[in-house]
C-alpha cells in the first residue's frame, strides 16, 4: 500500500512571532500506536489512531490557566499536542523527564515530537496530574506542565508496569462477600438475597475495588471501596427501602417488649 503524509499547520508562541511552520507526519507504515483503546482518568485514550489523533484546530491553553492552585488546570485529551509546539530541545528535556517519571518509558527517538513512545507517555503523565490536582494540598495543583512533570520525575508512578504486560488488580473473593453480604441482608431486612442479588452486589463492590486502584496507581486522592458490611448495607437500604423500615420497626418493637418484660 502507497504510504500516506498528512500535513497539519500550527501557529507559533515562541517570542510572539507569528510564523507558520509546517509539521509532517510519517506514513503509515509504523506511523500508529498499536496500544489497547485504554482509559485514563480525565477521559485520556492511549489508543487509537495516529498518536491519538492530531486535531488541527486545536488551541494550546492560555498562560492565565497555570499558576494558581486553588483552580488548576485539568488537561484534555488533546492537550498532548503541546508537546508539537515545543522545540528539539525542548522535547528532550521532556523525555528526560518522563524516563524518570516512567521506569518503563523509553523514546523511540530523542527529541521527536512525533514519537509514539513520548506521546503516550506523555498522555499518562497528564492523566496522573490530573489526578493530583483533586488533592487541594497536593504541591502539583497549579503548576505548569513543565514544572509539574519535574514533579513527577521526582515522584516516579508507584508500581508502573510496561506497556506490554496486562494490569492486575487485587478483588476481594465473590465467595467471601456473598457471606458478608447475607449476614447484612438479615440484619438490614430480616431475610437473605437471591444468588442472583448478591453476585450483583459482588460484581458492585469489585468495581469499586478495581477503581480505587486504577486511580491510586496515578498517584494524588483516591477514595477506597468502603468495607464490605458497610457497602452492603447501604445498597440493601436504598434497593429495599420499605423492607429496610419494616424491619428496624419489628427490632424497635423487639426491643422495647424485652425491655418492658425486663421491668
Amino acid at each position: 500500500m502507497a504510504s500516506r503524509k498528512m500535513t497539519t499547520s500550527f501557529p507559533m508562541t515562541t517570542s510572539g512571532q507569528g510564523s507558520t511552520p509546517t509539521t509532517t507526519v510519517p506514513s503509515d507504515t509504523g506511523g500508529s500506536i498499536t496500544e489497547p483503546d485504554d482509559e485514563l482518568p480525565g477521559g485520556f485514550t492511549l489508543g487509537g489512531a495516529y498518536q491519538g489523533g492530531i486535531n488541527k484546530d486545536y488551541k494550546l491553553p492560555t498562560a492565565d490557566q497555570f499558576g494558581d492552585p486553588q483552580n488548576p488546570y485539568y488537561y484534555k485529551n488533546d492537550d498532548w499536542q503541546m508537546i508539537l509546539r515545543r522545540t528539539t530541545n525542548d522535547v528532550a528535556i521532556i523525555q528526560s523527564k518522563l524516563i524518570k517519571a516512567f521506569p518503563d518509558y523509553k523514546p523511540g527517538r530523542v527529541g521527536d515530537k512525533l514519537d509514539n513512545n513520548t506521546i503516550y507517555y506523555l498522555k499518562k503523565a497528564m492523566a496522573r496530574i490530573n489526578m493530583m490536582n483533586q488533592d487541594s494540598t497536593n504541591p502539583v495543583r497549579g503548576k505548569t506542565l513543565d514544572d509539574a512533570l519535574t514533579y513527577l520525575s521526582n515522584n516516579p508512578a508507584p508500581g508502573d508496569k510496561t506497556k506490554s504486560s496486562l494490569p492486575s488488580y487485587r478483588l476481594t473473593s465473590t465467595e467471601d462477600l456473598k457471606a458478608v453480604f447475607t449476614r447484612a441482608a438479615q440484619d438490614t431486612i430480616g431475610r437473605t438475597l437471591s444468588d442472583r442479588e448478591l453476585q450483583r452486589l459482588a460484581d458492585a463492590y469489585n468495581q469499586q475495588e478495581m477503581a480505587y486502584q486504577k486511580k491510586a496507581a496515578y498517584g494524588g486522592t483516591a477514595m477506597q471501596a468502603p468495607q464490605p458490611t458497610t457497602f452492603a448495607e447501604g445498597q440493601i437500604e436504598q434497593k429495599f427501602a420499605t423492607e429496610a423500615k419494616a424491619n428496624d420497626y419489628t427490632n424497635y418493637v423487639s426491643i422495647l417488649s424485652q425491655m418492658m418484660a425486663g421491668e
